[in-house]
């Protein structure tokens, strides 16, 4: 194990001691995520391009013998007692970050004879609120070290179902999510990204150029996904799959299966709405796989092209950007040692995504930095990230 693993490990476990009076008996990393290209596609069944980070969220448990699942967080706050795995009222008030924490109690432990319950201590350096999956991250990790202490069969066992799990998990909290965000924290590897057929659930990994960084921006504009336009956007998607099927008259089961046909004839019959969320699909589809040959061609021009040409119809096919993140994207483009830049995750706030050589990545965010202040008198908080290994227990 990494010194890293394990200077996680002692802090959480310092953290948890100090908090509960006792050692925790397991302790738990998942990483966020950050998609290079492929946005909005998951849920449409289509190709996506994600790669996790060295960021991500650290939980520390250690059982209890009454049922009862207590969870407290240095990023949340709390103590927060969720409930009693078998009979807690679903109803219960909880904060968000609790409230996922008790759902993923009651998949995993929650069906045990005993109902074991747990203490919970959270924390991590991932961005909360910000497009980096910390809602995923913190879901896969409290299930690893719940599934540990109640001593149930570890879900990572089976990741397809255990990204299913955790999809679940978000969409009983109120975000539809699609299978991205699991599948990258759960099965991230080092200095790749990964290609994710999100249909057929194949998985492909695409190394990143090893002299280049991933550069993470964070606009400032926090977002809650289930409160926000991103449900609507899935429910255009599927007006849109409707209003193609009846046009085109054959079966299509997401717009995964749209044609570039198909679009015309949609832009004939619905020119305004439907006709752009549909295209961004059907476009951003393409671009994932010519992002992928960029990559492995070391292509650079290609690579800020495809990259620009996804914020571009993020902003205007799909609207989900904000001022904060073009002002971004503007700054990045052009800048020395960049290669790319867009928006990343579902939008309406959140964080940018640059491919940025290594060497140079120092000056980049101190740019970044200075021209986001002033114009907006606050920082973008910017910083860096090889792509990471995914989750796992830290022995």
């Amino acid at each position: 194990m990494s010194y890293e693993g394990d200077s996680r490990k002692v802090s959480a476990a310092s953290a948890f001691e100090a908090a509960f009076g006792r050692p925790p008996t397991a302790v738990a990393w998942a990483p966020g995520r950050v998609n290079l290209i492929g946005e909005h596609t998951d849920y449409n069944e289509g190709l996506v391009l994600p790669a996790a980070l060295e960021r991500g969220i650290v939980v520390a448990a250690a059982g209890r013998d009454d049922g009862i699942v207590r969870a407290l967080s240095d990023r949340y706050g709390g103590p927060v007692e969720v409930g009693r795995t078998l009979g807690a009222p679903r109803h219960l008030e909880l904060p968000s970050w609790a409230a996922y924490v008790r759902a993923v109690a009651r998949e995993v432990v929650g069906v045990a004879p005993s109902g074991p319950g747990a203490d919970l201590w959270i924390g991590g350096d991932l961005p909360s609120a910000a497009g980096l999956s910390s809602s995923a991250a913190l879901v896969v990790a409290s299930a690893l070290v719940l599934s540990e202490t109640a001593g149930v069969e570890n879900p990572a066992g089976d990741s397809i179902a255990f990204a299913q799990m955790v999809r679940l998990v978000e969409h009983r909290a109120g975000t539809l999510c699609g299978i991205m965000d699991p599948l990258v924290v759960l099965e991230g590897k080092r200095g790749c990204a990964l290609r994710i057929d999100c249909r057929s659930i194949e998985i492909s990994e695409v190394p990143l150029p090893p002299d280049l960084v991933v550069v993470v921006c964070d606009s400032g504009v926090e977002r809650s996904l289930a409160q926000s336009a991103y449900n609507r956007r899935r429910d255009e998607c599927e007006v849109a799959r409707g209003a193609l099927e009846r046009l085109s008259g054959r079966p299509l089961r997401s717009l995964r299966d749209a044609t570039r046909d198909d679009l015309a004839t949609l832009a004939r019959a619905f020119p305004g709405e439907l006709y752009r969320r549909a295209r961004h699909v059907v476009e951003e589809n393409d671009r994932v796989d010519r992002l992928v040959d960029a990559l492995w061609r070391n292509d650079r021009d290609a690579v800020g092209r495809l990259m620009a040409a996804s914020h571009d119809s993020l902003r205007h096919d799909f609207e989900v950007s904000t001022p904060e993140l073009d002002a971004l994207v503007e700054d990045a483009q052009g800048a020395p040692g960049c290669w790319g830049t867009r928006m990343t995750g579902a939008g309406f706030g959140g964080c940018t995504v640059s491919l940025v050589d290594r060497d140079t990545a120092p000056a980049f965010m101190a740019r970044m930095e200075e021209s986001f202040r002033a114009r907006y008198s606050r920082s973008p908080r910017p910083f860096s990230s090889s792509a990471g290994d995914g989750a796992r227990l830290l022995q």
